[in-house]
């Protein structure tokens, strides 16, 4: 990827905030060229990791419209602690042969914190499971790596409701199931929904 021009960069999106985003971005370019045959340009990529920034700046200061929610299972959080780390995963599925690639970030720019995963699973019976499965791994690797304080976001509107217990599917049962009770081994977590844009272009 390119590097940006310095005169096209937002007031107030320092490098050190931007690099994260642009990592996570170019691996998300890759996983959409592979499995979907989309193609983004690095522009494409670079003004999608500047927004993301912001985007992210901004939620590190906005209050909770929720402020006395305590459930750790919560769409909503309390206000996101400093030490907060945000953990986007995301799934890319294939509906002639049931393979799915899942991946993940986790990223606190302002602790200079960030880490990728990825894994691919031979069959997966449907987009919604692949997207259960990328949150179930990407858990998985939060508790190997000793991460105490997380908050867990998905574009998938139906596996963030299971998760907060808003609604129950048989189709992620048994994800959903893995996912709480791996959820138990973290002092803090919350699950939050974003829109595919904003996780995904």
């Amino acid at each position: 990827v390119p590097t940006h021009k310095k005169s096209g960069a937002p007031t107030g999106v320092g490098s050190s905030l931007l690099f994260p985003w642009i990592c996570w971005n170019i691996w998300k370019t890759r996983n959409q060229l592979i499995f979907n045959k989309r193609v983004f340009s690095p522009e494409d990529t670079i003004s999608k990791s500047i927004r993301d920034t912001i985007e992210w700046n901004s939620a590190q200061t906005t209050p909770s419209k929720h402020p006395g929610q305590s459930n750790r299972f919560s769409s909503t959080s309390l206000r996101i602690r400093a030490d907060t780390i945000t953990c986007n995963t995301d799934a890319a599925w294939r509906q002639e042969t049931g393979e799915a690639g899942l991946g993940w970030i986790f990223k606190n720019p302002l602790l200079n914190f960030r880490k990728t995963g990825s894994a691919t699973r031979s069959v997966t019976r449907s987009p919604l499971s692949a997207e259960g499965l990328a949150m179930l791994a990407a858990i998985s690797n939060a508790k190997a790596l000793q991460l105490d304080n997380i908050r867990f976001l998905s574009d998938s509107q139906l596996l963030i409701k299971s998760l907060t217990s808003q609604i129950q599917l048989k189709e992620l049962h048994g994800i959903v199931f893995d996912i709480k009770h791996l959820s138990s081994s973290f002092s803090q977590i919350s699950f939050g929904f974003v829109s595919r844009k904003e996780n995904c272009e």
